[in-house]
């Protein structure tokens, strides 16, 4: 399991067939929301390789994710 960073996240996982827990989700003065989400490697690795279009076709334009090792 890895944990990413994003926001607006739930309609990818509903729509994508991935899995993703939210473990952390919180909305601050401006608007800005920000996720956490436990996802497995696989998963990671199928987001990983879809282009932008793909993944706001699924996601909706407002949707955004990053990982980083470490």
């Amino acid at each position: 399991m890895v944990e990413i960073y994003g926001g607006h996240m739930s309609q990818f996982f509903e729509r994508s067939g991935l899995t993703g827990i939210c473990t952390y989700s919180n909305t601050d003065k401006y608007g800005v929301v920000r996720e956490v989400w436990e996802i497995s490697e696989s998963d990671l690795e199928t987001m990983d390789k879809m282009s932008e279009e793909e993944f706001s076709a699924i996601a909706g334009d407002s949707a955004w994710w990053r990982y980083s090792d470490g």
